[in-house]
């Protein structure tokens, strides 16, 4: 049941904001944890899959989240697909370092596959994402312009 008392926009704002604000600090303690597990008691890899797994699992919950609401994941004015193309290879070369640093694997064929399938794969995601949110935008725009004319 929701609570049926009105409050105040502006105490809302800050309620959603502190908890925004929790929300990037448990992020960035689960990065801390991670590194400090790693290279100050070099755990195996193992052991810090749980840490990943919950950033990584974060990121992707902003992102749907975001979507589904209609906000501006992508700007439509700036974001090309040569953006996206760029972002993807940059993942790429990011999660290999990842594999090659916190995972320890060295075999540069597996660090090779894994670097192709981690950029394709984030490459379609991010054009799917890109499709998708400016469908919603543009739902939600059809909206509000019916509804400016139904007031006129």
């Amino acid at each position: 049941m929701k609570c049926s008392k009105n409050q105040d926009e502006r105490i809302l704002t800050q309620k959603r904001k502190v908890q925004s604000d929790a929300f990037q600090l448990l992020i960035y303690y689960l990065l801390i944890a991670i590194l400090v597990q790693k290279f100050i008691f070099n755990a195996p890899f193992y052991q810090i899959v749980v840490e990943l797994i919950g950033v990584v699992g974060a990121a992707f919950y902003v992102e749907i989240r975001n979507l589904l609401l209609g906000n501006d994941i992508y700007s439509t004015s700036t974001e090309t697909k040569k953006n996206i193309v760029k972002r993807s290879i940059i993942s790429g070369c990011v999660c290999t370092i990842i594999l090659l640093t916190l995972a320890g694997i060295t075999d540069i064929k597996i660090l090779l596959v894994s670097f192709l399938c981690i950029t394709i794969s984030f490459a379609v995601f991010s054009f799917l994402l890109y499709y998708l949110n400016r469908k919603k935008k543009d739902k939600i725009e059809e909206e509000l312009n019916k509804d400016e004319y139904d007031i006129e």
